[in-house]
């Protein structure tokens, strides 16, 4: 072993197994000199990298890159070192037009632009081509801002399926309608005794807010989201016991499958999935439900199922009128609200009848023509008065302070090995 004094570079340090011939190192890895020189009887080298003058233990490993590839197999670098680059390499890739094309159908959506008549947008997408527009979308604060709170969509890795829902004001008046007549059902529990009481104080509309599921595939997990129009969960559920969805035309075929999707992707923790479905071609309005059962395969094994209980009942008819039969309506158990083993012992059900059902719908298209004819009181600006709108501030870019100390790191590290560069004479 050498250490040298004639110039204070460090040719090999036998504790970390690296080899670095003096000219070798000037030429490849520009180690600095140093003030100190190795203490050989330590167990850690008496230098720091802030000695060398590179603040970061990758750095001085990219630079000496070269040289270790020239080492033999049986001198292994530190196994401390990281070898992977600063940033990711430079890519080419651009979004596709796809990507764009629904980039843009999301903006017009978020300045209110109406796109179609249609309230149900499908595109076959990608994986890849959903991660980039998911990132092009968080990119522009305001956009992720509006498809975070505001926007309903769904994906499904498997069948590539993108969906932008666009509900009408009709649908979530409806929906608004029908979710605060369960609320006030559940209310009338919690004024009883016994079980039921508790049980339905801890039952809460958690709006729509979206669920994150995962199937197992043929090419391993898919990644399902699903943003259910309103949903009830237990306070101790992981999962909703109901999901409400509203439907028409397109959607209506739709429903099925995302009730196998509620159900058998959370092993029928969701307990029953409600279809209402809405004609706007006719008056009618009919109601379909789903819950959880087990049947037997062609081998005898058990096989869990989304198991229609309920098919296209009319709580409406196609003359506006209600159906009159004492068994029609919406009627749900009050343990459909969470999980077997949270709902034990729960017999309490309510039923909400289609004449009030039909009620609920009544205003929620009275509400929508009163808005599209600008019918109803308003408030009237002061004569004379002016708006004044706040100033727009520019949008912040997405940033952290790592990415800053990063970029600093890396600039320092140029201008030392520039310094090294035009200083370094070699010695022959």
């Amino acid at each position: 072993m050498k250490i040298g004094p004639d110039d204070g570079n460090v040719l090999m340090n036998i504790n970390y197994g690296w080899s670095i011939p003096d000219l070798m190192a000037r030429q490849q890895a520009r180690v600095r000199k140093l003030r100190t020189y190795p203490n050989l009887n330590s167990s850690t080298p008496s230098f720091s990298f802030d000695q060398i003058g590179i603040r970061h233990s990758r750095y001085l490993l990219m630079a000496m890159q070269p040289l270790r590839d020239s080492l033999p197999d049986k001198i292994t670098p530190p196994g401390s070192f990281v070898t992977s680059p600063l940033t990711p390499p430079p890519t080419d890739s651009k979004p596709t037009k796809l990507v764009l094309k629904v980039l843009d159908v999301l903006r017009q959506c978020r300045d209110g632009r109406q796109i179609s008549e249609s309230q149900w947008h499908t595109y076959k997408i990608q994986r890849e081509e959903y991660d980039d527009l998911i990132g092009l979308v968080k990119k522009e604060g305001s956009l992720w801002t509006f498809i975070e709170n505001k926007f309903r969509y769904d994906y499904d890795s498997s069948t590539e399926a993108l969906i932008l829902r666009m509900p009408s004001h009709l649908h979530e008046v409806f929906l608004a309608r029908v979710v605060e007549e369960i609320q006030s059902r559940l209310r009338v529990f919690t004024d009883t005794k016994g079980r039921s009481k508790a049980f339905a104080q801890n039952v809460k509309h958690n709006g729509s807010g979206r669920l994150d599921l995962q199937s197992e595939n043929n090419d391993g997990q898919a990644i399902i989201k699903r943003q259910p129009d309103a949903m009830f969960k237990h306070c101790d559920a992981h999962w909703p016991g109901v999901i409400i969805e509203v439907s028409y035309s397109q959607k209506t075929k739709a429903i099925p499958h995302l009730a196998d999707d509620y159900i058998l992707e959370t092993n029928g923790s969701v307990r029953v999935v409600v279809g209402l479905d809405i004609d706007y071609k006719t008056k009618k309005g009919t109601i379909s439900m789903w819950r959880p059962g087990y049947v037997k395969n062609e081998q005898g094994q058990l096989e869990l199922e989304a198991t229609q209980t309920l098919y296209n009942q009319v709580f409406r008819d196609e003359s506006g009128g209600p159906n009159l039969s004492p068994d029609a309506g919406l009627r749900l158990e009050l343990k459909d609200f969470a999980p077997e083993d949270l709902a034990e012992g729960i017999l309490d059900s309510f039923l909400i009848d289609p004449a009030i059902l039909c009620q609920f719908l009544n205003e929620a298209e009275q509400e929508e023509q009163e808005t599209k004819q600008e019918r109803g009181v308003v408030q009237h600006l002061l004569p004379g008065a002016k708006k004044r709108r706040r100033e727009e501030t520019p949008p912040e870019e997405v940033s952290s302070d790592d990415d800053h100390k990063l970029a600093d790191d890396e600039r320092r590290v140029r201008t030392r090995e520039s310094e090294d560069d035009s200083s370094y004479k070699s010695s022959q």
